[in-house]
């Protein structure tokens, strides 16, 4: 029997429905409007549940993205423009009184943080290595910032100069996520190569066999699926038998381990990629978030 398979573009159509789901959870929730409990809050919730799935296909096709392009420059300068229209948004929203509430991290901060920082950790100058530390340190305060306002008797000090907007949206998850599903592929391949080294000692050859290099598709997969799930546990564990604040929201983020189910039969390919989809990708972030503020912030006129 066939097995399943996924490209790209599924991945990419399931993750931009999750995303929109979610959005339209998170102006629910957050529409004054709607009282706490209330049927529109609870949908709210429900909507926010399923749209968990996004982040972890995102995180998954930037990991693919970052290993199968050939100019990884042109690929962050893309990402950065993009993350660039959404901040403009994400601005106009805070900077109107009555849209303020409508402001809030966007995850297009975690996918260029994440991608800088894997970037420049791997080039060879020094100065890029150590530059990597920035990404690194604007994700590990955005996490600090969430948990310093969920401390019990917090008072509003330094976290009022690093309004939502600014900081990274998933942070910690968002990080060990996307390491796990770039490193996975090469732990993978690691563990294929010496699989077919010993297989190829046992039959007293010396060559380890055409394509032993490169796992198959499917390991690969499954390799990045059991790291994330490990990175997704350990945060679990800690922010629900710690008694510390969860700026993560990580019993709502459980939710995302879903998404590993279309993951693993993601076969590699990128499917349909037609130039008008290419752009609709990149737009439809920021269309779709003008569209909803502006649905919303008519309710409340």
């Amino acid at each position: 029997m066939k097995k399943a398979s996924l490209s790209e573009f599924w991945l990419k159509c399931f993750g931009l429905l999750f995303m929109t789901v979610d959005h339209i959870g998170v102006f629910l929730q957050g529409d004054p409007a709607f009282a706490d409990g209330s049927l529109p809050d609870t949908v709210g919730f429900w909507l926010r549940c399923v749209g968990r799935l996004a982040m972890p296909l995102f995180l998954f096709m930037l990991a693919e993205g970052m290993h199968k392009t050939h100019d990884r420059e042109n690929y962050l300068l893309r990402l950065g423009i993009l993350w660039g229209g959404v901040f403009l948004v994400e601005l106009g929203l805070y900077l109107i009184p009555s849209t303020r509430y409508l402001s809030m991290p966007q995850p297009f901060t975690d996918l260029i943080l994440c991608a800088l920082f894997v970037y420049l950790l791997e080039r060879k100058e020094w100065w890029a290595k150590a530059l990597s530390a920035l990404p690194l340190a604007w994700i590990l305060v955005s996490y600090a910032t969430g948990f310093a306002e969920g401390m019990e008797g917090y008072l509003v000090t330094w976290t009022a100069y690093f309004p939502p907007f600014l900081r990274s949206s998933y942070s910690l998850y968002a990080l060990l996520g996307f390491l796990a599903f770039y490193y996975g592929p090469k732990l993978a391949d690691w563990i294929h190569g010496k699989a077919a080294m010993l297989e190829a000692q046992e039959k007293g050859s010396e060559e380890e066999g055409e394509g032993a290099d490169k796992a198959p598709q499917r390991l690969r997969n499954m390799v990045s699926s059991l790291l994330f799930l490990v990175a997704v546990l350990v945060l679990w564990a800690i922010h629900r038998l710690a008694p510390i604040p969860d700026p993560l929201s990580m019993g709502l983020q459980t939710y995302g381990l879903l998404s590993l189910f279309l993951i693993i039969p993601y076969d590699g390919t990128r499917g349909y990629d037609k130039k008008w989809w290419r752009y609709f990708n990149y737009l439809y972030y920021p269309m779709h978030i003008a569209i909803l503020a502006l649905s919303f912030g008519l309710m409340i006129l």
